[in-house]
């Protein structure tokens, strides 16, 4: 193999790379969401929201098919209140992120982020 034909593969690999996509698409907007068992007094909204926290469940795709079990939501919303006491999110903001290099390989992920006291 001569030298310009692995400059001219390492070109078209490096461009396959780079040609790969990602979007992020809202699915929706909720005033509070929880996976939690909550009490009346915990649906009362708290005067001081001061974080913000971030949860995820993803699903790894091999061509066009899930490789690895589907990304749920309930886990998204475990996720992000494992990092705190709280027992639900509040301005809760739902989306669905898609990173995919096409007809190779890709993630898709539903992310949920919301604000906790």
């Amino acid at each position: 193999m001569g030298i310009a034909h692995r400059r001219a593969c390492w070109l078209v690999a490096a461009g396959i790379l780079v040609t790969g996509t990602g979007c992020s698409i809202a699915v929706g907007r909720v005033p509070m969401i929880s996976t939690r068992t909550v009490t009346a007094a915990d649906l009362v909204r708290p005067p001081m929201l001061t974080h913000t926290t971030r949860g995820r469940s993803c699903t790894w795709i091999a061509l066009v098919v899930p490789v690895t079990p589907l990304a749920k939501l309930g886990e998204s919303i475990d996720d992000a209140l494992a990092s705190t006491s709280a027992a639900a999110l509040w301005d809760v903001r739902i989306s669905y992120e898609l990173m995919y290099l096409p007809f190779v390989f890709g993630r898709g992920c539903y992310v949920v982020e919301g604000r906790v006291p």
